[in-house]
Parts: C-alpha cells; sequence; structure tokens
C-alpha cells in the first residue's frame, strides 16, 4: 500500500503492517520529509534568522554577550552549516523514531502485549509521516503569508493548541509550555500510533494502543513543563 494510505485508511494499513512489518519505505520517506522542511525552512526564513531565533529560545540567552550572539549569526549563513542544518532534519527524525519505538516495544512487554521493534518502528514512522508532511504544508502556508520572520515562535508555529488564547510574553512559562503540548497534531500522532500498535497485536483494543502511547507522552509533557517553570 502506498505511503498516503496513512491520510485515508490507516486502519487497513496498519492492519497490513502487522502482517508484514515493512519498516524501511516508511522510515526512509518521514526522514526525506523532515530534510525536505529544514530545506524550506533555511531556504525561506535565511540561516541568520534561524540562528538568531534558535539563540533566543535558549533560556541561558541572556548570558551570552551581544557581540558573540552576532559572531555566531553571522558564522550561520554557510554552505556548511546549511547542509547540517538539512542533514539535521533527518537525523533527528531517525533517532526520535528508533528512541520513541523501544519505549513502546518496552511498554508493549510490560503489558502483555508483545511485538516486534521492526513492527513498532513501521507504525511510528507512518504516524511521524502522516503529521510531518502535513504540518511542513501548513508551515509554508503559514511562512509564505508573513511579511516579516522577527519574533517567530519555531517551537509553536502552527498554533494548533491553547496558546492563541495565551500572550507568551506574560504568561507563565510552565503554563504556556504545557498548552504547547496540547496540540492538535500531537493527538493525531498519539491516535495514529495507538491504533498502529493495536494492530500489531491480536484483539488488542484501541484504548490500549493508545493508552501504551500516552504513558510515555505525559511523562515527556510534564518534565517539560517543569523545566520551563525552572527558567
Amino acid at each position: 500500500m502506498g505511503l498516503l494510505t496513512v491520510f485515508y485508511a490507516p486502519e487497513k494499513l496498519f492492519g497490513d503492517v502487522s502482517r508484514q512489518g515493512k519498516w524501511l519505505a516508511p522510515f526512509v520517506a518521514v526522514m526525506l520529509v523532515a530534510v525536505l522542511i529544514q530545506v524550506m525552512m533555511v531556504n525561506m526564513i535565511g540561516m541568520e534568522t534561524l540562528t538568531r531565533i534558535g539563540i533566543e529560545m535558549n533560556p541561558l540567552a541572556s548570558q551570552i554577550p551581544p557581540d558573540k550572539i552576532e559572531e555566531q549569526v553571522r558564522a550561520a549563513n554557510t554552505p556548511v552549516r546549511k547542509a547540517i542544518q538539512y542533514g539535521m532534519g533527518g537525523i533527528g527524525m531517525a533517532f526520535s523514531i528508533l528512541l520513541i519505538s523501544g519505549v513502546l516495544l518496552g511498554l508493549m512487554h510490560m503489558s502483555d502485549a508483545a511485538t516486534s521493534y521492526k513492527k513498532v518502528i513501521t507504525v511510528c514512522s507512518y504516524s511521524f509521516f502522516a503529521t510531518a508532511l502535513a504540518g511542513g504544508v501548513l508551515t509554508a502556508i503559514i511562512l509564505a503569508s508573513m511579511p516579516d520572520y522577527s519574533g517567530l515562535d519555531l517551537g509553536n508555529l502552527l498554533k494548533l493548541n491553547p496558546t492563541v488564547f495565551l500572550d507568551k510574553s506574560t504568561a507563565p512559562k510552565a503554563l504556556y509550555s504545557l498548552a504547547t503540548s496540547l496540540d492538535l497534531m500531537s493527538f493525531w500522532t498519539i491516535f495514529l500510533m495507538g491504533l498502529g500498535l493495536s494492530k500489531t497485536v491480536p484483539k488488542m483494543k484501541l484504548s490500549k494502543g493508545i493508552m501504551i502511547v500516552v504513558i510515555p507522552w505525559a511523562l515527556y509533557v510534564l518534565g517539560k513543563t517543569a523545566i520551563s517553570a525552572m527558567f
């Protein structure tokens, strides 16, 4: 079945995954999407602006001397730095999928729902492919409509969450961080992964598959929120 089946027939797709477990195509596809998103952002926003935004997002940015910041910004716009930025998109996505798949596999075995690592990787790859592709298209539309990119919130560009009702400059950092996590893209990913996991084990309920995904996601959100409250 084609990669785009995950958008309109995910249940049928994951049913086939449970029988075949062909992980390489979706795994490579989602890495390519991640690279293309980085290429798009670098060429639309520019390496210097991306670097400046990245520094500003650092909780310790206030401790960096202004001249050092400008030096880093000027040094960012080189072919080598652009290539690294492109590559990190794919490498970061691959690492995330492998790590998350390992965690989910462990939880599956702990809940007496044993399956194979290859099948979990396949489920995660298809799930992230769907949300990354949709998110990339929406990001391109938003960036194309913006007059300038100063003050861009790269970590919350789509704002498909309660932050539309919050002012980042005045809202408590912990609350804002929590709000960014209650995101429609995150919920869609959780649903797809839960559905996929439920199909890898005979007679496993969708609710159980979703709960296995929700547990590590909730711990991550709580950890991220706590760290935000500290800075």
